[in-house]
């Protein structure tokens, strides 16, 4: 037995809404995504992603694993990077 149509709508609805308030940003200054250091950089996705991998391995640099909205307004998960001081 499958649900009507205006159930499921109402669940997509109720779920979509309920994610788009659920932000997860890191607290305090000096982080950035992986893509606002590439253009600060002036480096390439992959350039800049093997460079921070190098740094997270050298432990010069911390990584917050959190959840913003996108482009689009979907809730999505991102990484932010600081220097270690």
């Amino acid at each position: 037995m499958s649900l009507p149509k205006s159930k499921i709508t109402d669940w997509v609805h109720l779920l979509t809404e309920s994610m788009s308030n659920s932000e997860v940003r890191p607290v305090g200054k000096g982080w950035y995504t992986a893509k606002e250091i590439a253009k600060l950089w002036g480096t390439g996705k992959v350039k800049t992603h093997t460079t921070l991998s190098a740094l997270l391995k050298k432990g010069k640099v911390d990584r917050f694993n959190g959840r913003c909205l996108n482009e689009r307004g979907r809730n999505v998960q991102n990484c932010w990077y600081r220097i270690k001081k």
